[in-house]
């Protein structure tokens, strides 16, 4: 039973009970017998009867308004929840849409674009040779499953790749921790700033806004260099629109449009923005 019904009963309980307390004692009374004192006229006889079944039909006034507003309130909630359970559908099957993509073209030189997210939630601009599509094919390399990155530098490539398989099968604490692992294994490698990137995605797909702003900064702090950082700033906007920060969500928002211009990323942000005018905000 859940929380708002226990909540229906309790108020239910609360209001019943003194009315069967008085319907109980109003029949007490009308059912006794009635003694007149020579001399009382009849209008003189005790009203109490009269007097508590007003008061009862007052209660049920109350009573049924309560119901009214209790029920008005179980509907709206019902219905965000299942908003939000439609919207972690759909982020679910889209990084699995991205996350495939990638696997497909990982073997490709020069720049992919990535499909536009099909929820506006979770997206990508241009993924280069260094990121996360891998370099020239390399000798020797037999084909896998899961997507793998191939690197110059010869970096520990496993710890990425397992993390990823995570992030594809909605495993996203398990996913974080993988990514975390790579942070600290190999600082140093090219592929480092798409690890902090997913982690920080990890968290956003997860609604932990305040872990995913955090994450996401430190990619842009860390990494100037980042073909990631238009995506970061897009994703920090969104974070802040769902805070209702809005000053701060179309600061980070206006930044991808004017500076990352052209871009699948700027055109989100674009219409982020209209519908935020939209919405009076």
């Amino acid at each position: 039973m859940s929380i708002k019904e226990n909540s229906v009963r309790a108020k239910i309980s609360r209001r019943l009970i003194p009315m069967l307390l008085l319907f109980s004692v109003g029949n007490v009374v009308a059912e006794s017998p009635q003694v007149v004192e020579a001399g009382i006229p009849s209008s003189m006889e005790p009203q109490a009867p009269n007097n508590s079944m007003l008061e009862m039909l007052s209660m049920l006034e109350q009573l049924q308004q309560d119901m009214r507003v209790l029920r008005g309130e179980i509907e709206m909630q019902s219905n965000q929840v299942q908003q939000i359970q439609k919207r972690q559908r759909d982020l679910y099957v889209d990084i699995d849409r991205r996350l495939h993509y990638l696997e497909m073209t990982r073997t490709g030189s020069g720049k992919a674009e990535v499909p536009p997210s099909m929820t506006g939630g979770i997206t990508t601009t241009m993924v280069n040779s260094g990121a996360i599509v891998a370099s020239p094919p390399v000798d020797n390399v037999a084909p896998v499953s899961k997507p793998v990155v191939v690197k110059k530098d010869g970096g520990r490539n496993e710890l990425y790749d397992h993390a990823l398989g995570l992030l594809r099968e909605a495993r996203y604490d398990d996913a974080a921790r993988g990514f975390r692992r790579v942070l600290l294994e190999t600082p140093n490698s090219s592929y480092t700033d798409n690890a902090q990137y997913w982690l920080a995605e990890t968290f956003y797909v997860t609604r932990r806004f305040e872990q995913s702003l955090n994450e996401f900064q430190k990619l842009l702090d860390k990494y100037p260099d980042s073909g990631k950082r238009a995506d970061a700033w897009l994703k920090m906007g969104y974070i802040y629109y769902e805070l209702n920060n809005d000053s701060e969500a179309r600061a980070r928002l206006g930044q991808v449009s004017t500076q990352y211009a052209g871009t699948t990323a700027a055109r989100l942000a674009e219409e982020r923005l209209r519908r935020m005018k939209g919405e009076g905000r």
